[in-house]
């Protein structure tokens, strides 16, 4: 009887999260596409106006490009799909949607973790010999 009783009290404490969650969500009414986080080190962005250092928690936008010089920097994907970048790396983010996210990587080294929890239906790394096309899966390019 004990075992259901802590079951019941799991499924509703789990219950209440996600409404809080979701209401939340709703309440803030603004889904961020892309945010860049700026693990350590030396990371610039260029929105169209030229590099500039990158700030921590920093909104991105289609055709943002990050660079990251000795640094290293962690973009999430609608809260839910990552994309780490390794030091002496370049990418710009191509495509933004829910449905389908494109990132052209330009040089250096990345890992991507992709889980679909953020609603991304199609991932895709493109560098300049090849493109990776992803549903739901942890990957590295080169």
């Amino acid at each position: 009887m004990k075992k259901w009783l802590w079951f019941l009290i799991g499924i509703l404490a789990l219950i209440v999260i996600i409404g809080v969650v979701f209401y939340t969500s709703l309440v803030s009414g603004k889904v961020v596409g892309a945010m860049l986080y700026v693990d350590e080190g030396a990371v610039e962005v260029d929105s169209g106006n030229g590099w500039v250092a990158a700030q921590d928690k920093m909104e991105l936008s289609i055709n943002d490009k990050v660079k990251t010089l000795e640094g290293k920097a962690t973009i999430t994907f609608f809260d839910g799909e990552l994309l780490r970048l390794e030091p002496n790396t370049e990418i710009s983010i191509k495509e933004l949607a829910q449905k389908a996210l494109t990132v052209l990587q330009s040089s250096g080294s990345t890992w991507s973790r992709i889980t679909k929890l953020g609603g991304v239906a199609e991932y895709n790394i493109e560098t300049p010999p090849t493109v990776a096309t992803v549903r739901g899966t942890g990957f590295g390019m080169i």
